[in-house]
């Protein structure tokens, strides 16, 4: 039994709730400690998804299937998931699923979850790395992804006595060198010893590098840092200053708590204590039962390999001396093979030169020296071909068919409008241990023109096949389908119905006053009538086919400044209480059966989260007349980002009726 994996798993319990509390804060606030102490541990939906990929890891499933493992047992509907579990229910799957309909693919919403692969896949960080990948891609762009995918890596090589400054090296070579974070690390750095720097550094370093979200992954992943530099080999005193932070609070001093934790060999029982005995689960399970018991619970964080069992929890922390050291990005690696084993790709982190400082040392106060422990072996990276492989995964979904793992990679939005095309590659590996002959064939039904190279083969194991296909949209109003049948199974392959809207426009918009003006749709929807547009030009109604969610409403304005309207007749679910999010960088309204319910006219970049002007409720009784006006000034404007929820707080995806 590894004690040491369950102290950090336990201080992650600890951090999230410390933290939590702590969310969407934008100052900075010392804390001195649990305030108030609690009675028992804060529940977290992060960390009970744990308890799903155990599960999903004991049914023996690949990585890139993590999506339909979150489908059958989470639900997932906090901030930027939200979106990411509507996809799934579509039945597209990471990383496709985090790219679909996602306003906020930069998000901090998996770092709690994939704390969880640092720990199990402990010694193999390629593992750690490919797991939290398709775990964070779930509700986050390839690229947000690679961030906590990164960090669980970075978690799976961490032990006792390995020091802060080879562990910010293997942080930032497991990481994209453009990612914003490992150009934050020297700022992060200069925070060491300098009481007043956390509070400036959270106050400033948003506005220069440009981060609106405060819940942004780099930022947070920065705050992540800040805690483990400044904690002085203490767990305790790192989770507190990182839950002092704000922000996405809960996720980063869970990971602090864990990492800290980790590095010194243990956390005092002070931090652990008042969590209680009970394990106290969120309503985030489906289909699962959770631990009764925090001890329970702890057993499902253990390490497959055996690493650290050998590493038990010390009676007293090491203190890791902190180091203020930049961290330059590594040089671009030579290239390995997706499939090469950590075993031979090892690279020694302590090799890598060290940079010029930026920022003269501060002195530390005296304190008793502590022999530092040594690695037992040279720090494992992620593999380069690994890591360039999954960032360019792109719009990919994966399934499971008997012993065959199918992955289908789009080419072009999966959305299915009239007439429009859709290309798309197969790939399909045998999973089994024996070489075996499969049938394949594609078909759509009758709305649905497929065209593909599919063919029966035989497949070794562990071999792949794959094969192009491109189908176009016949009849956009049917309910169409696109089935593969693999080895007498069939897959449905993903595809979603464009809503379409009625759109007119461009309307006149000189320095800005478009906005103010009540043009025609205002005042009445005649969908066969024609109106006085920008230039005294004509314009009319049409059908103009959107993804949902992110719509790219440029086309409308015909590449100039103008007002432009949408309007549908929306059919929703069920009756009861709609909460929508309008975001658009300058300016809409939103009118809800000829009921103005939202608006705002100020350019800005926006943060399409539930929050301020951009939210606004109304009731349904399953259909609304919606129109949504929408500006644009001499520049070309960002996509309108329009989504719906229902009362618990799902993602609903109305679709427009047909206009009689």
């Amino acid at each position: 039994m590894s004690q040491l994996a369950r102290l950090a798993a336990h201080a992650a319990l600890a951090g999230w709730t410390l933290g939590s509390p702590r969310r969407n804060r934008t100052d900075f606030s010392r804390l001195a400690g649990y305030d108030p102490i609690p009675s028992r541990m804060e529940p977290s939906h992060a960390i009970d998804a744990w308890i799903a990929w155990r599960k999903h890891i004991n049914e023996d499933r690949p990585a890139e299937v993590l999506g339909q493992t979150a489908l059958e047992y989470l639900e997932l509907t906090m901030e930027e998931s939200v979106y990411g579990y509507a996809a799934l229910r579509y039945g597209f799957t990471s990383p496709a699923s985090g790219q679909m309909m996602q306003p906020l693919p930069m998000g901090s919403e998996a770092i709690g979850r994939t704390l969880f692969w640092g720990l199990v896949y402990h010694g193999q960080p390629d593992k750690a790395y490919k797991a939290a990948y398709y775990d964070a891609s779930i509700d986050h762009n390839s690229f947000g992804a690679t961030l906590p995918a990164g960090l669980a890596a970075t978690i799976a090589v961490t032990r006792p006595g390995m020091s802060i400054s080879d562990w910010i090296k293997t942080l930032a070579k497991n990481l994209p060198d453009n990612a914003p974070f490992v150009k934050m690390i020297p700022h992060i750095l200069s925070s060491v010893g300098q009481v007043e720097r956390p509070r400036e550094l959270k106050l400033n370093m948003p506005g220069e590098f440009k981060i609106l979200d405060q819940h942004d992954i780099n930022l947070n992943m920065a705050w992540i840092l800040m805690g483990v530099v400044n904690g002085e080999g203490n767990p305790g005193k790192a989770m507190l200053l990182t839950a002092g932070l704000g922000s996405s609070a809960g996720h980063n001093t869970a990971a602090v708590g864990l990492i800290a934790t980790l590095l010194a060999g243990g956390i005092e029982d002070e931090w652990l204590t008042p969590l209680g005995k009970d394990y106290v689960a969120t309503p985030t399970l489906r289909r699962l039962d959770p631990p009764a018991a925090i001890e329970d619970f702890l057993s499902i964080c253990e390490p497959l390999r055996p690493e650290l069992n050998s590493l038990a929890p010390m009676e007293k922390p090491v203190v890791v001396e902190p180091v203020i050291e930049e961290v330059a990005p590594e040089e671009p690696a030579e290239v390995a093979s997706p499939d090469t084993d950590t075993e031979t790709a090892e690279e020694s982190v302590s090799e890598t030169p060290d940079a010029e400082p930026a920022n003269e040392p501060v002195a530390e106060p005296e304190r008793e020296p502590i022999p530092e422990l040594q690695l037992e072996e040279p720090i494992k990276l992620v593999s380069a071909g690994l890591k360039r492989n999954l960032i360019g995964a792109g719009r990919k979904t994966s399934h499971m068919a008997g012993d065959l793992l199918v992955m289908i990679e789009y080419f072009d939005p999966p959305f299915l409008a009239q007439d429009q095309s859709i290309s798309m590659q197969f790939q399909i590996k045998n999973r089994s241990e024996e070489t075996r002959t499969f049938e394949f064939s594609l078909a759509g039904t009758p709305g649905l023109e497929v065209a593909s190279r599919v063919k029966d083969c035989q497949l070794a194991a562990d071999a792949e096949v794959s094969f192009p296909a491109v189908i176009k949209c016949l009849d956009a109003e049917a309910n169409q389908l696109l089935r593969l049948r693999a080895d007498g199974r069939d897959v449905i392959v993903p595809l979603a119905k464009a809503p379409t809207w009625n759109t007119i426009g461009p309307f006149a918009n000189h320095d800005g006053a478009g906005y103010q003006k009540s043009y025609g749709p205002e005042r009445e929807i005649a969908l066969d009538s024609y109106h006085n547009g920008r230039s005294d030009m004509p314009v009319v109604w049409n059908q103009t086919p959107f993804s949902h969610v992110v719509m790219d409403v440029e086309p409308l304005f015909k590449n100039g400044p103008g007002v432009a309207y949408l309007h549908a007749k929306m059919t929703f679910p069920a009756a009861g209480q709609i909460s929508m999010i309008g975001a658009i960088g300058t300016g809409m309204m939103v009118f809800v059966d000829g009921r103005q319910i939202l608006r705002y006219h100020d350019v800005h970049t926006p943060v399409p989260r539930a929050q301020g002007k951009y939210m606004a409720e109304f009731e349904t009784s399953g259909e609304n007349d919606i129109l949504v006006k929408v500006v644009r000034n001499a520049e070309p404007v960002a996509p309108l980002v329009l989504a719906f929820f229902d009362e618990v707080g799902r993602l609903v995806t109305p679709m427009p009726k047909n206009p009689e």
